[in-house]
């Protein structure tokens, strides 16, 4: 098995027409094949994969077989795939027993997992073959492409939806604030903090899970609302969850006329 890592991409270059090698024979279908695909998102960069298994089969007067492996990714919004360089693809790989390949009823195998991907973005893996003959000669190239593994960005997105301020009724010089908390992620968050300030005044709410794609309401109670310097309620202030985005963790109360 070929376990290929992708941590930070090493290069990523344009896919423009690639002319495959002639062929002197037609290749049948079952002498090169993809099966076994596996697309695993993940939160972790780490645990993300994608896996085929290539097959490869002899031609008449075959001596050599060689594969290669290619990594294409498809950034959110773009329309086509580019290359993505990384360790064992890109180059040409051969068996570990030169003479497989030579007898008809040979079959050469390659299990070949890429982890680390990275998200959000489409991925596929194009796989060519390669056929020689005794002296060398090329006898037949064939490319064939896994199906789109998509990997989506998971996790927690946690943030304050909005703050409604409401007078207490009896006392003028306090009001109450409801924060909407939402979790627009993928992923539930666990236990967390909903903090509220107002000036030196400081509370908190502890919020033992939000599932995903779901809102609750959190209430305070403080002086009331001043336009001048209004109260701020931010999700998870100790950073205990790992977001997906902080730039919506804080809001400011608008205070009514």
């Amino acid at each position: 098995m070929r376990r290929v890592v992708i941590g930070v991409v090493v290069a990523v270059v344009a896919l423009g027409a690639r002319a495959v090698v002639g062929a002197r024979a037609a290749v049948d279908p079952s002498r090169a094949l993809l099966r076994g695909f596996i697309c695993q998102p993940a939160v972790a960069a780490a645990q993300r994969e994608l896996f085929v298994q290539a097959v490869m089969r002899p031609l008449p007067a075959t001596a050599k077989i060689a594969m290669r492996f290619m990594l294409l990714r498809r950034a959110t919004g773009a329309r086509s795939f580019r290359q993505v360089a990384g360790p064992d693809l890109g180059n040409w790989i051969s068996p570990l027993n030169p003479t497989l390949g030579e007898r008809s009823g040979d079959e050469w195998i390659v299990d070949h997992p890429v982890v680390g991907l990275t998200a959000p973005a489409d991925y596929r893996l194009e796989v060519t073959f390669r056929w020689q003959d005794a002296a060398g000669r090329l006898l037949a190239t064939q490319v064939r492409l896994s199906a789109i593994c998509s990997q989506p960005l998971l996790g927690p997105d946690l943030l304050v939806q909005s703050v409604a301020v409401v007078p207490i009724a009896g006392k003028p010089a306090l009001d109450q604030y409801v924060a909407r908390i939402a979790n627009a992620g993928a992923s539930a968050a666990g236990r967390f903090q909903v903090r509220f300030a107002d000036g030196s005044l400081a509370q908190s709410r502890v919020v033992a899970r939000l599932k995903a794609l779901r809102t609750l309401l959190v209430s305070f109670s403080g002086p009331a609302c001043n336009a001048a310097s209004p109260p701020t309620v931010t999700v998870d202030p100790g950073r205990r969850v790992r977001d997906l985005s902080r730039s919506n963790n804080t809001l400011t109360a608008s205070c009514p006329p």
